[in-house]
């Protein structure tokens, strides 16, 4: 027995222990030797398992050999093309197309292009940059490809390898630069898996994790920027005048900074941008984007210095007219097309230049076989259902009288725009703010291009945010100077910001502050009506709006902003109304009218 432990010796302390600890007993020295031998006739009969068990590095080779199997696959399969294809059936913005071409073709700039939503700015942008001059990394932001820093710069890599392999491909580069840049390519590659996809970085807790991802940004924009470069280092075929043009462009830029999460690594990425651009001249960097307070995060960045900011607005109306008689009124049945030329001067003043909503008016006017006008059409239902449904719930300090004289401002004016800080000053930033956020305000520090604003305008300046909203500011002036239109007046809104705590049982259970007589006339009105429906902010003016908006939660009212399919309800009718949600609810009230009339229970009570 002696004799098998001194063999065991040198894999085991157990004759050590025993000297030193005397206390060790021969049942433990038994027992830890049981344990070896089982180890050991375990390596012997399996050791690839145990190998694998124990061992890190084979799961990193097997891992990295699993997505470079992966990788060449896709690439096979999905070979890298063109950044962008040009927007079909595009017309107009000359004087945009020029400037910036012009801007892209002189001097590397970091470009901000800014502009309503749906204005047209993506399709502009692809106008131009879809030329075989430009070689683009392009990301779409409202589909990012990434959602923290982590996934961020594995995608950034993988659009780096891509588009250096697209200049490789280049006919104006000689095979052998050419052999350059794939090696570059390939250096990005090796990074990326070595990188952000490595088996050890994916399995770092999160505080190692954040600080290797910043780490990792910093490693590939250096690697970036040597690849920049080298490729304007490169030489030109002696038949060929000029390189392609490489450009970054976000679209949506303003969504960066949620989607990143990192203020730190957004800082490092934005200072690289500005090494690419204005100080070592390697690349043009575009960002998109219909927030108009990123101009303001920019400039709090310490970036604006460094950037040429553009407004893109409206098509100007002679687009417009184009637009509207060589592609839209064909598309229209010919018995319905006098009408809508009809139509055209009062389009002009509520739609403006944006395109949309006219696409948008003549899809639905086509839909309606031509009965469809101004009034009903949905988008204007819903910008006079935001002016309203913002104060009602919102927590905005505001009076109507207040607002009003807001609106009136902008509307005497001649360009309808006034200071962004005058208006701070008179009705507080907050709620100028919150106008601007809202999408019924937006915010401009520089003009649209090709627009000429008197210098005699504060900068930066507010103006409503389309014409469609401009005609609604109009709209509620009108009625308040007229005292026609009560939908419209706020005043008649103020009390909803007291509702009384009062709550009574309603025949459902729940319970509304309401006294049965205001809840009859209310039935009576509804019930009176042709359509039994009246409109949601009449309702909300003479009841509150929580009382209707317990009414539609509770299934007794139902809130509808358009018609249904087929359904043709009377202009007169106020967008949005309320009605029964059902013939059987219908019944009841009239059941409940006619009890509380006859009089039969003197005792009659909603319970």
């Amino acid at each position: 027995m002696s004799r098998y432990f001194f063999r065991l010796r040198p894999t085991t302390n157990l004759m050590i222990s025993n000297h030193r600890h005397p206390e060790y007993s021969f049942f433990h020295q038994t027992k830890k030797c049981q344990f070896s031998i089982l180890t050991l006739l375990k390596t012997l009969t399996n050791p690839l398992t145990l190998l694998l068990e124990n061992l890190d590095k084979p799961k990193k080779t097997i891992q990295e050999i699993k997505v470079q199997a992966l990788e060449t696959y896709e690439k096979f399969n999905h070979p890298s093309t063109h950044a962008f294809n040009k927007t079909p059936n595009f017309v107009g913005r000359e004087k945009e197309k020029i400037v910036i071409e012009e801007i892209l073709s002189n001097n590397f700039k970091w470009i901000v292009v800014s502009g309503a939503e749906r204005v047209g700015k993506t399709a502009l942008l692809r106008e131009i940059l879809s030329d075989d001059k430009y070689n683009v990394i392009h990301f779409d932001l409202r589909v990012p490809g990434f959602a923290n820093l982590h996934s961020f710069v594995t995608e950034f890599s993988y659009r780096i390898e891509t588009f250096l392999l697209r200049f490789s491909e280049d006919q104006q580069i000689d095979k052998e630069h050419a052999k350059v840049l794939e090696d570059q390519a390939i250096g990005i590659k090796r990074f990326r898996l070595e990188g952000p996809e490595s088996y050890e970085k994916k399995n770092q807790n999160h505080g190692q994790h954040k600080e290797s991802c910043r780490n990792e940004l910093t490693k590939l924009l250096e690697k970036f920027h040597a690849s920049l470069l080298k490729y304007h280092s490169l030489k030109l075929k002696k038949d060929k005048i000029h390189k392609q043009i490489p450009v970054i462009f976000i679209d949506e830029a303003h969504k960066l900074r949620n989607l990143i999460n990192d203020d730190e690594a957004l800082q490092i990425l934005f200072d690289a941008m500005v090494v690419f651009t204005t100080q070592d001249k390697l690349c043009q960097v575009i960002h998109s984007t219909s927030d108009n307070f990123y101009e303001r995060f920019l400039t709090k960045s310490n970036l604006s210095n460094h950037i040429k900011f553009l407004v893109i607005g409206d098509l100007n109306y002679s687009n417009i007219s184009h637009i509207f008689y060589q592609d839209l009124l064909p598309s229209v049945p010919k018995e319905f097309r006098e009408n809508l030329v009809r139509m055209e001067d009062d389009l002009c003043k509520i739609f403006g230049g944006s395109i949309v909503d006219w696409q948008n008016f003549v899809q639905d006017y086509k839909i309606s076989c031509g009965n469809l006008t101004i009034d009903d059409f949905e988008p204007l239902y819903r910008v006079k259902n935001q002016f309203v449904t913002l104060f009602l719930g919102s927590e905005i300090p505001i009076n109507s009288i207040k607002l009003i004289s807001l609106f009136q401002r902008i509307v005497s004016t001649p360009l309808h725009c006034i200071g962004y800080h005058y208006a701070c000053n008179e009705f507080t930033q907050y709620i100028i703010d919150k106008l601007i956020e809202e999408r019924i305000l937006k915010y401009k520090l520089v003009d649209e291009i090709g627009e000429i604003v008197h210098n005699e305008v504060e900068r930066p300046y507010v103006m409503p945010s389309s014409m469609m909203t401009l005609h609604v500011m109009k709209l509620m002036i009108q009625g308040k100077q007229d005292k026609k239109d009560k939908n419209w007046k706020l005043d008649d809104f103020e009390p909803l910001y007291r509702v009384k705590n009062q709550f009574v049982t309603l025949f459902l259970g729940s319970e509304i502050p309401i006294n049965s007589i205001k809840l009859i006339s209310l039935f009576q009105r509804i019930v009176s009506t042709p359509l039994h429906c009246i409109g949601y902010h009449y309702a909300c003016n003479e009841f509150t709006q929580y009382i209707i908006d317990k009414l539609i939660e509770e299934r007794i009212l139902k809130y509808k902003l358009v018609d249904e399919i087929g359904e043709i309800v009377h202009n007169e009718v106020e967008r949005p109304y309320v009605m029964p949600s059902s013939m059987m609810t219908l019944h009841v009230m009239k059941l409940m009218i006619q009890g509380k009339q006859d009089k039969k229970d003197k005792n009659w009570k909603r319970n």
